[in-house]
């Protein structure tokens, strides 16, 4: 580390000793600036724990200016030579020459002296006073056209957080009824379960009965050999009864299970289907909407 002496500048001091801005200063000075050595015109300096790049004085004060007193040089040098034609007018004016010859003279001089004007004035970035009146106008267009579309931006980011809740909403509703027709289908999953199992026992006990009562006219067939016709028509008969309400009970349980399903479950399974299709296309026909309203 060098200690800090005051041949050496950085581009803060530069900025406001000479008032150009620090990228004109980076570009035209540091940029010449080479990290791996030292050399008679670049130091570092660490300052506050950072490390600061400075410049020679003198030689960034040549680098910056160096075009500007170039143009004075010239331009003084064309001074010298115009000055140089008006005494050579001069004299010839005053061997006999008319006026009109010192007017062209007169005039040659203001357009010298507008071309000093326009070489002395500095602007930053190289331009005349005369450009930047020209381009002013197409920024104040350039700004104009940025400040409308970020008006537009933010309203069609306005339109879309508000589809977003929208469908959001719609989304929960769905989520609510798919809740509730899975819980219906586990009632009656539950239900056919408990039927199935009661069917299945009452079809076993009707099956038992049968038995019994075949066993039994068996029975009555071997052992009352003996009796009449008419005994033997009533225990007939008597199996038939049975028969018959053995049927009755079967048919009974057969309408219960219609029942349930075509008149209790199914119309509600159906209608919370239904409710899920008109959400659907209710979110389909908001977003259809918010996207013809968006362009």
């Amino acid at each position: 580390m060098i200690e800090t002496d005051a041949k050496y500048v950085s581009k803060y001091e530069l900025e406001d000793l000479t008032g150009l801005s620090r990228s004109t200063i980076s570009r035209k000075v540091f940029s010449l600036f080479d990290v791996n050595k030292e050399d008679e015109h670049f130091r570092r300096y660490l300052v506050d724990g950072k490390w600061m790049r400075k410049v020679d004085k003198e030689f960034a004060l040549k680098l910056l200016f160096s075009n500007e007193k170039v143009l004075m040089e010239e331009n003084q040098s064309d001074i010298a030579d115009e000055n140089s034609d008006i005494a050579e007018s001069l004299n010839t004016v005053f061997m006999g020459q008319n006026s009109p010859a010192i007017a062209d003279i007169n005039s040659a001089i203001a357009e010298n002296q507008s071309d000093i004007a326009d070489v002395i004035i500095p602007i930053t970035m190289g331009q005349t006073s005369s450009d930047i009146a020209e381009n002013s106008p197409a920024i104040a267009d350039i700004n104009s056209d940025i400040a409308e579309y970020k008006a537009r931006i933010e309203k069609l980011e306005l339109r879309m957080d508000s589809i977003i809740a929208q469908n959001t909403v719609l989304i929960e509703k769905n989520n609510t009824l798919s809740s509730e027709i899975v819980d219906q289908n586990k009632r009656f999953e539950k239900f056919v379960d408990q039927f199935l199992e009661t069917y299945t026992q009452q079809l076993t006990d009707s099956h038992q009965k049968n038995i019994l009562l075949f066993n039994k006219s068996i029975e009555n067939n071997t052992i009352n050999r003996g009796q009449t016709s008419s005994d033997i028509a009533e225990k007939q008969s008597d199996i038939a009864d049975l028969s018959s309400d053995i049927a009755d009970e079967n048919s009974d349980i057969s309408e219960s299970s219609n029942t349930f399903r075509m008149k209790q479950s199914m119309p509600d399974i159906a209608e919370k289907q239904s409710d899920i299709v008109d959400l659907s296309s209710d979110i389909a026909d908001s977003t259809i909407k918010k996207k013809k309203r968006f362009w």
